[in-house]
């Protein structure tokens, strides 16, 4: 991942007041300019030198795709909320507004009602409120984007001084961005680009979804995703991301679910990210997972119904769990073995019961937390255990292959190398009677099938997910 520190257009400014203020000069003349109703607060007026510039490296949002970074500008109209803390109430005094400048230096004006003179005085660049929900995946000029929406940064002072009607900050203020920006760049295994219509940003930790700084009285911990949704298919997404405290600097696992317009479905996770407030990153994302209409044998099945590269096993994406491995296809269709029996027991059957017992056994696992979107689970014939065993050795006697990718996979073996185990099949010797069950038995020499009298038999149970 490539952390590139960048000039973010709005995130942070050193703020300089420069305004020449004029002071009453005796009591009465104070008294004359007090509003006509004493109720009424004093309206004071702020006007402040805001500087951007490279002490702000990290901050401002005109991008230079030529350098990787984003250079220090303001916008016409800017809006800087300025809020005032007494003890533990926060009340919004106005609103501080930015002249147009592309060399990182403007000026803020505005109005501050009832500004008093024990305050701290709070600045809160685009709202006092971070709302980071409804965003669309683009940086600039649009109404929605980062620059005009999502941009937020912060400084407090208790550095100011009243002399009539104006307000001064000496030391001047410093913005500090409230978030990073990420650029995702969406791609698949050959680099080619992967356009999606919807981004689910899933995390460990809890991030921002809204916080509101004047009243947090309604404020939870934070959500665990943000899901970005482009106005059109797109393969290039930016993202204002914000960590909730104490873990706003520190790393956190992010998984995207990525969703094209056609309703396919693709999955990326990283561990152990870290995305510091104020800087800006490039990360190119290579989705991996894909349909099982596009799966290959070997490849993990999760329960969202997609397939996964095999060393996906321990970072599957948030409440998604692999249940199989995909052990033969057939065009767009194939068959997936589950990674583990469906009873740690034998299972000794009634002959005639025994097409009940397979759906009790297998079945229910469609009403389950195995459950595979698009898929099914079935008990395996013995043409679906044969088709397995070759399309993963080459030979239909040969399982000892199918066992090696269940475990790849991370699932449990096959119990072989021994007569007396076997798996059930759905295979009946005649159909309509059920007079035998076939079962698969794995020995040492490899696969074969055989009848077996289930009232003096018992085998195992391994469910087969068809797709």
């Amino acid at each position: 991942m490539k952390k590139i520190m960048t000039n973010i257009k709005t995130l942070a400014a050193l703020l300089m007041v420069g305004a020449a203020l004029t002071a009453c000069s005796s009591e009465d003349n104070f008294m004359n300019d007090q509003p006509a109703n004493p109720t009424e607060p004093q309206v004071y007026t702020m006007t402040i030198e805001a500087t951007k510039g490279d002490a702000a490296a990290t901050r401002g949002l005109s991008l230079d795709e030529t350098k990787h970074k984003l250079t220090p500008t303001w916008n016409e109209g800017e809006e800087v909320v300025v809020v005032q803390t007494v003890g533990t109430t926060n009340t919004t005094l106005g609103t501080l507004k930015a002249k147009a400048s592309t060399d990182g230096i403007t000026t803020l004006t505005g109005e501050l009602v009832g500004l008093q003179t024990d305050a701290q005085l709070k600045f809160y660049l685009h709202g006092s409120t971070y709302d980071y929900t409804g965003q669309t995946g683009v940086l600039l000029s649009d109404a929605n984007s980062i620059e005009k929406k999502y941009d937020y940064a912060f400084a407090a002072t208790y550095d100011y001084t009243i002399d009539g009607s104006n307000v001064t900050v000496p030391s001047g203020i410093n913005l500090e961005a409230q978030q990073s920006i990420v650029k995702f760049t969406l791609v698949d295994d050959s680099d080619n680009p992967v356009n999606v219509t919807s981004l689910k940003i899933d995390t460990k930790n809890y991030i921002i979804e809204k916080i509101d700084n004047v009243d947090p009285t309604g404020n939870t911990q934070g959500s665990k995703s943000m899901t970005i949704t482009p106005t059109s298919g797109t393969n290039v997404i930016y993202v204002a991301i914000r960590n909730t405290e104490p873990n706003k600097d520190k790393p956190n696992d992010y998984t995207l679910t990525a969703t094209t317009a056609d309703g396919i479905k693709y999955a990326y996770t990283k561990k152990d990210v870290t995305f510091v407030n104020g800087k800006y990153y490039e990360v190119k994302v290579k989705i991996l997972s894909h349909p099982l209409s596009k799966a290959v044998v070997g490849e993990i099945v999760g329960t969202d119904g997609m397939a996964y590269p095999t060393d996906y096993k321990d970072r599957m994406p948030s409440g998604v769990s692999a249940v199989a491995v995909v052990a033969y296809k057939n065009g767009y269709s194939g068959l997936a073995i589950a990674l583990e029996d469906v009873s740690d027991s034998k299972m000794t059957w009634c002959d005639r019961n025994s097409k009940e017992i397979a759906r009790l056994s297998c079945e229910a696992w469609n009403e389950s937390e195995k459950a595979v979107t698009g898929g099914r689970w079935l008990l395996p014939s013995n043409g679906d255990w044969e088709n397995m065993f070759k399309a993963t050795s080459g030979s239909t006697t040969n399982y000892t292959d199918l066992n090696a990718a269940i475990t790849a996979a991370g699932g449990k073996a096959l119990h072989d190398v021994d007569s007396d185990n076997m798996y059930w099949t759905s295979t009946e010797d005649d159909p309509g009677y059920g007079t035998a069950v076939y079962s698969v038995f794995l020995e040492v020499d490899g696969a074969k099938f055989g009848k077996v009298e289930p009232e003096y038999y018992s085998s195992y149970v391994r469910a087969c997910l068809s797709f």
